[in-house]
């Protein structure tokens, strides 16, 4: 015997193949087909060595159709998602009640998973060991290569051990234990219970000249993790021998076992069994043993509660074909088993039941052999289409068949009065849920459907079932990109939640641990159902090429998704860089055989309608059905509590102390208690930092957090905090997501890298410690919590260390190059949010020459731009990289660029360029302009023109900078913007936040009647300020100050500096608000209204009529007033209106005793400034005469 040491078996996914799956009459194959309970709080291991199966059905001539065949592919999706999925949760509650356990519902809403009041008591047992229960008999058809093969294994194996022929396997493939290519057999694979499986080779007199071939058999077999024995013909001839002594040590080495008890193996087996009995069925209707509008099925050896639970599959059976608008399921079932037979008649809701009395001639019978071996006899052939359904444990991994095909079909469209039930059942069946919350099922209806769709739903909402749900009712497989390694393993983990285990995650991490080439073979193979991706991956040519392209040729790709598509943007917070021409790859590497690309998803949480309109353009999403883009009809979450807290820097750290401490409280609960684990009623908490690094830090805020809590709290951010090796910590933010996650520790420190899209349902407080960068964010981050609907905490820490200083920061008057002078002279101890906000902003927008000199920079390495050409440039170092790729950026927007590929290894971009002319490029970016900010378009236009005559590079660069100055002017602005807004928000809401925030926070992300209104006048082909002032007459008489407020706030987002929006801004401060409401801030409509008249002049071309139309209307309303509105009227537009009209206005001021006291203050010292220039004047004149 040879006895390798010191290795660890790989795991195989092997198509399985030996001596039982070739048996005369028989078509015999092993197959996945495991089962499992929700309800149990503790997965039993056995369930996933139950997983396997051994399926024989006889060799009738098949008779199917490819309606049948999808129908079935379907099933065995559902059926085969993992390696013991959930059973359905009808089926699940029939064996509980079966089996006298007790169960509570769930208390989620929808929820329609049990929870057992307690684990039944299961031993542990090799699932190996029921096979002990009758004698066993060797199927005389079996083959052997000799006959002393056959005499080991009929003879001598049976009076070694009694029950050993079981789990002896004969003829083994060698490549499905080696997992290399090779067409050869071992001849036994012995695998007793409770023990490692190993070798037995029989060796006849020509192995002596082989010898050196079996050492390299035996090498490969040691290395793929067996043992070897070889025993010489002679010795089974003899009956005795060192080799067969060899043998018989390790079968007697073998623990001693007993057999499950029935209630073990209700708990254990029952789940499998159900699932078997529908696998039978399945392959029953894939091979058209089945048919017609009545099906009759005689079942043998089979549970009364896998009976039943094969009722609730025969729903989804229907549901799927009605999806399909098919005809394949019957309209009646006659079910036969165990002396009682039930007819099951379709109708709307699935099939009704009612017991069944007369004799049956069935179509079909199903063979549950638990207790018997593959290779013991099967039954007789007769003229009914038999399937037998017998355990097997092979120590591999079985391969998932492929049965889609490489061409992606697309369900007939169907309305959502007819979608509603099917697609119910799928829910309910896979995801344990009773109904659809608010946006998914129209959204699943258009994917399924094969159109576009983009989804914008708060967060807790169910984005992730959209796409989860779809991807089971179309073949193929599902491509989701992510942009954060924690929303991966967060998606995965969420999927095996519902027993979805062929899951592959690919990102950096994956390739650090060396299992890339692995995880790409597997992709390739079709074996996960759920492909998640980093975008990044999606710039190396070898994955769109070997992974995503192949798959699509064998196993169509049904469906992308881009998750958090906002990052999609460059109008978005979160942009990245690696989505840049995004869909228009995963469109090409995803077609299938017949060249159809996938249909494609975009998921958010919330998006401006810039960053909405640039995500359905860079994704090729087209409004072609009203359900095109789905959206909330309220972003309200009224489980969420808001709090403000609004602090100096110098005791921010008491306050974020005095939050925490006041948590318990807010629950009705002790603070020792509050902050404990308590598995799932732990209440769970999230404090959201700045910053990785430094006194608002993660680290540095974990240790000050720990003490108020009693414990010392894991902490999460995306790049490495100090003390920490980049690899370790990967690792590290891993274990401690996943402690977080599952309850080990109640709090987590977090960057918003752990923000965006985590789904964990107990989270009952998140803190920010700092102002987030928008409303959104902020909305985002908060999302995390109550996602169980129940109660939760929402506190905000606002640090804010000069107002004043802030307002100037965040104004329109200041451009981006004074703003980070200011920024960057601040001393350490005087920063707070708003500029620690800008730090990271500047590090985004690092100036516009800056950025052209980059753009030179890649155009003097690329060389001749005028022709169509491949080339590299190098990364540079890290500055370089991120340069140079920003560049290329822009490049891609005007053409230039037509694609560009990261190599990671040899640290280059790969760039395909177009070939352009002057004109293309001018095209190209007076497009741009169009697409983003329409009433700029003619000016924009006529700039690009202007370089209309240049050579090639020089149009090249000239456009480049018109577009980073475009960008600057309108992207950069849109995100101080932001920062703006919610800072606003937050410390105007301080006295009441939980109504005066919320208010806010929906008014800004709730599209009302006004926001049509609006948009309408900015898609004019022109700036019309007649327009705006009459539009916002009619708005005034209908509408509520904080209604227009938040509507052209969250406007200014996508059109930063529209003079129009920016007039409606200032102008919803100075409109008198309700009664018991605050008044609106002056300060806020003099820098807006200001704004609007600049920008007016310097970029939208107003004249001076049309400006002036614009100030003696603003006048006229402000005049009416008696809170200040007047004054701050006439100082917003005293730079920018003809001085007549001013002067006019002021000097009445000073005559009307009912004008605003400030306004004659104003006209007051116009007089005496004019009055002192007189006299200044008229002194000269005397000092000169008397010269």
């Amino acid at each position: 015997m040879i006895r390798p040491t010191d290795r660890a078996a790989p795991k195989r996914r092997a198509s399985w193949a030996d001596a039982t799956t070739n048996r005369p009459g028989w078509t015999c194959r092993y197959e996945n087909a495991g089962g499992s309970l929700r309800s149990l709080r503790t997965p039993l291991p056995r369930w996933r060595s139950l997983g396997q199966c051994w399926l024989a059905r006889t060799e009738h001539v098949p008779d199917s159709s490819p309606e049948a065949l999808r129908l079935a592919a379907l099933m065995r999706k559902v059926l085969q998602r993992g390696e013991a999925p959930p059973i359905h949760p009808s089926a699940e509650r029939s064996l509980l009640e079966e089996a006298g356990l007790q169960f509570d519902e769930s208390p989620l809403p929808g929820d329609v998973s049990l929870r057992l009041t307690k684990d039944p008591p299961v031993a542990e047992f090799d699932p190996r060991s029921y096979w002990d229960s009758a004698s066993p008999q060797a199927d005389a058809g079996l083959q052997f290569d000799s006959d002393e093969e056959r005499v080991f294994y009929t003879e001598w194996l049976p009076r070694c051990r009694a029950y050993a022929i079981r789990w002896t396997i004969p003829q083994v493939s060698f490549s499905a234990l080696t997992g290399e290519p090779d067409d050869r057999r071992v001849d036994f694979l012995l695998c007793p219970p409770l023990s490692e499986p190993f070798v037995v080779e029989i060796d006849g007199l020509q192995h002596k000249a082989a010898r050196n071939v079996d050492a390299a058999r035996d090498a490969a077999l040691m290395k793929a993790g067996f043992d070897v024995i070889r025993v010489p013909a002679e010795q089974v001839r003899q009956g005795m021998g060192s080799g067969l002594d060899a043998v018989r040590a390790r079968l007697s080495a073998s623990p001693s076992h007993r057999p499950p008890t029935a209630a073990e193996m209700r708990v254990a087996y029952g789940p499998a069994e159900v699932h078997r009995v529908v696998a039978a069925l399945v392959e029953a209707i894939a091979v058209g043993f089945v048919s017609g509008e009545r099906w009759q099925i005689e079942i043998q050896g089979c549970s009364s509660w896998a009976v039943g639970g094969l009722i609730h599959y025969l729903d989804l059976l229907l549901a799927f074909d009605r999806i399909w608008a098919g005809k394949v399921a019957p309209g009646e079932v006659v079910l036969w088993a165990n002396g009682a037979g039930v007819l099951l008649t379709a109708s709307l809701a699935g099939y009704q039941r009612v017991d069944y009395t007369d004799a049956i001639s069935p179509q079909l019978r199903i063979t549950l052999d638990a207790g018997l071996a593959p290779s013991e006899p099967l039954p007789t052939i007769g003229s009914v289409p038999q399937v037998v359904v017998r355990s097997a444990y092979v120590p591999a991994e079985l391969a998932y068949e492929s049965f889609a095909g490489g061409e992606r079909p697309t369900p007939p469209v169907l309305n959502m009065d007819d979608l509603r039930w099917p697609l119910s059942q799928v829910l309910t069946a896979v995801f344990a849920k009773s109904d659809f919350r608010e946006g998914q099922l129209e959204a699943i209806a258009e994917v399924i459907h094969g159109r576009d769709c983009a989804v914008l739903l708060p967060t807790g909402a169910g984005k992730s079932l959209i796409y989860q749900l779809a991807s089971f009712c179309i073949p193929g497989r599902t491509v989701v990109v992510d942009p954060l390694i924690a929303l991966i393993d967060d998606q995965v983990a969420g999927l095996r939640d519902h027993g979805i285990d062929r899951v592959v995650r690919l990102s950096r991490r994956e390739t650090m641990r060396g299992s890339m080439a692995r995880l790409l073979n597997e992709v390739k193979s079709g074996y996960p159902l759920f492909i998640f991706v980093a975008p990044e991956r999606f710039q190396q040519q070898r994955f769109r090429d070997d992974a995503i392209r192949t798959l699509a040729q064998n196993e169509p790709i049904n469906l992308v998704v881009v998750d958090e598509a906002h990052c999609v943007s460059e109008w978005g917070h979160d942009f990245r860089p690696a989505y840049l021409n995004l869909g228009v790859v995963l469109r090409d590497t995803g077609r299938d055989a017949t060249g159809n690309p996938p249909p494609l998803l975009a998921l958010t949480g919330t998006a401006s309608y810039a960053v909405l309109q640039d995500v359905l353009f860079e994704l090729g999403i087209s409004r072609q059905s009203e359900n095109a883009v789905i959206q909330p009809r309220s972003f309200d979450r009224e489980e969420l509590r808001y709090n403000i807290t609004r602090v100096e820097p110098r005791v921010a750290r008491a306050a974020l102390t005095g939050c925490i401490l006041g948590l318990p409280a807010k629950f009705g609960e002790s603070p020792a208690g509050f902050f404990a684990p308590r598995g799932d009623r732990t209440q769970s908490g999230i404090v959201f930092c700045p910053h990785v690094k430094g006194k608002y830090g993660v680290g540095e805020i974990g240790e000050h957090v720990g003490p108020t809590i009693g414990r010392q709290p894991p902490f999460y951010s995306g790049s490495a905090p100090r003390g920490f090796r980049r690899d370790d910590w990967e690792e590290v933010k891993r274990e401690n997501a996943r402690r977080f996650k599952e309850n080990e520790d109640p709090l987590l420190v977090s960057t918003k890298a752990f923000g965006m899209g985590i789904d964990k349902p107990n989270i009952r407080y998140v803190i920010h410690y700092g102002l987030p960068s928008s409303i959104e964010a902020y909305y985002q981050e908060v999302g995390r919590a109550g996602r169980d609907r129940d109660h939760a905490e929402c506190a905000l820490v606002l640090i804010e260390y000069d107002e004043d200083r802030d307002r100037r920061l965040l104004g329109d008057d200041i451009s981006i190059e004074d703003a980070r002078q200011t920024r960057d002279s601040i001393r350490g101890m005087e920063q707070d949010d708003v500029t620690r906000q800008l730090w990271f902003h500047f590090n985004s927008f690092q100036g516009v020459e800056h950025e052209i000199d980059a753009v030179k920079d890649v155009l003097e390495q690329v060389g001749h731009v005028g022709r169509r050409q491949s080339t590299e440039i190098p990364f540079g170092d890290d500055d370089d990289h991120r340069r140079r790729e920003r560049a290329i950026h822009r490049l891609v927007v005007l053409g230039v660029v037509r694609d560009y590929l990261v190599d990671w290894g040899s640290k280059k971009f790969s760039l395909e360029l177009n070939g352009v002319s002057p004109t293309y490029i001018i095209d190209r970016y007076a497009d741009y302009v169009r697409r983003n900010q329409p009433q700029r378009f003619d000016t924009e236009k006529e700039k690009a023109d202007n370089h209309r005559d240049g050579d090639i590079k020089a149009v090249v660069v000239g456009c480049a900078g018109l577009l980073i100055e475009f960008i600057y002017d309108t992207v950069e602005r849109s995100r101080r913007r932001s920062l703006r807004e919610m800072w606003l928000a937050s410390r105007e809401s301080v006295a009441n936040p939980n109504v005066a925030f919320r208010q806010r926070i929906l008014d800004y992300l709730t599209q009302g009647h006004i926001t049509p209104d609006l948009q309408a006048l900015i898609n004019q082909r022109r700036l019309n300020l007649a327009d705006w002032t009459s539009k916002l007459d009619e708005i005034i008489e209908i509408s509520e100050p904080r209604e227009l407020r938040g509507a052209t706030a969250r406007l200014l987002d996508s059109y930063p500096d529209h003079p129009g929006l920016l007039l409606a801004r200032g102008f919803s401060e100075a409109i008198p608000p309700p009664e018991d409401h605050p008044p609106g801030d002056l300060r806020e409509f003099i820098s807006n209204v200001s704004a609007a008249m600049g920008s007016a002049v310097d970029r939208y071309g107003a004249d001076d009529e049309a400006i002036r139309w614009m100030a003696a209307w603003l006048l006229a309303f402000c005049k009416s007033k008696d809170d200040g509105a007047h004054t701050a009227a006439v100082i917003a537009l005293a730079s920018h209106t003809a001085a007549t009209l001013l002067e006019e206005t002021k000097g009445e001021a000073v005559t009307d005793p009912d004008a605003e006291q400030g306004l004659r203050v104003l006209g007051m010292t116009d007089m005496l400034e004019a009055a002192t220039l007189r006299l200044r004047r008229l002194a000269e004149s005397l000092d000169g005469s008397r010269r």
